[in-house]
């Protein structure tokens, strides 16, 4: 079995029930899987669809801006989705 991690083309090791082929995979695996579910939850959250067109095919395809850009404390893209989802709800509103 091939490691989980889609950018490695190793064979899983025994170790880590044949998921991974090391620890460096299995850490960016669950750190892109988290940062995706908190990016979902977040566009539910804002009601599934962007605020301006209505879009909400590709959430990948979606981004979040600041109504008011002197406001921002920090981007959901770079180091905002190592945060808590409850403090990614309240810097949203």
């Amino acid at each position: 079995m091939k490691c989980l991690w889609h950018l490695c083309s190793k064979e899983a090791s025994v170790r880590d029930n044949g998921k991974f082929c090391c620890s460096r995979c299995k850490n960016r695996y669950y750190v892109t899987k988290r940062r995706k579910d908190l990016k979902k939850a977040l566009v539910e959250y804002k009601g599934g669809r962007c605020e301006k067109c209505g879009y909400n095919k590709c959430i990948a395809a979606m981004d979040f801006h600041h109504k008011d850009p002197k406001e921002k404390e920090f981007a959901l893209s770079q180091r905002g989705l190592t945060k808590s989802l409850e403090i990614l709800k309240k810097r949203s509103r």
